[in-house]
């Protein structure tokens, strides 16, 4: 419920100090930020975070290209690549 005479606090983003994003996978998933995994139904959402984590655990860093030494290469439409 809101307080009757509540103001919205607000910023103005002149104000706002830009700050240098760290990604634990390159410009698709930020470190410490909200990010939303959206799919149909069997399209590896699940199979895509399990890879993620398995990667995290490893202390690797999420790579889409095929020289990745860690965990086979995820495509983002699913499945492992078999190169």
């Amino acid at each position: 419920m809101f307080t009757r005479g509540f103001l919205p606090i607000s910023t103005c983003l002149a104000d706002v100090e830009a700050k240098e994003i760290e990604w634990l996978w390159s410009n698709r998933i930020p470190l410490g930020k909200l990010s939303l995994i959206l799919g149909y139904p069997d399209v590896g959402k699940s199979m895509l975070t399990t890879y993620m984590a398995a990667t995290v655990c490893a202390d690797c860093h999420v790579s889409t290209s095929a020289s990745s030494h860690c965990i086979p290469e995820m495509r983002l439409t699913g499945g492992y690549d078999k190169r």
